[in-house]
């Protein structure tokens, strides 16, 4: 799993690979709220399939764009999950390429 966030202006990204842990990572959602994909979020038995790829791609890309973590002022819970399944985004900024606003 891709995780990304911007440090002193800089993009940082983090791979979580391969776990070694008695989790099973089926039975639930785990992730950083942001960059699940809302179909995910609505739904935990929903398969991480591309489209959740592509989510998480155009969060990232937004990230970059912006120079700032998504929701970066609000609590990373259940009220922003719920949010997002309804359909919330952060504001695509001015000069993002529309093929990048497409993904997010």
């Amino acid at each position: 799993m891709l995780y990304a966030q911007i440090d002193h202006g800089e993009p940082r990204y983090f791979w979580y690979g391969s776990l070694n842990t008695t989790t099973n990572l089926d039975n639930g959602v785990f992730g950083i709220i942001p960059y699940i994909e809302p179909k995910r979020l609505a739904n935990p038995n929903y398969p991480h399939d591309k489209a959740s790829d592509v989510h998480r791609l155009g969060v990232i890309l937004w990230e970059m764009s912006s120079g700032q973590p998504p929701f970066k002022d609000l609590p990373h819970d259940a009220v922003l999950a719920l949010s997002i399944c309804d359909g919330v985004r952060e504001t695509p900024i001015v000069s993002t390429p529309q093929e990048y606003k497409l993904l997010y």
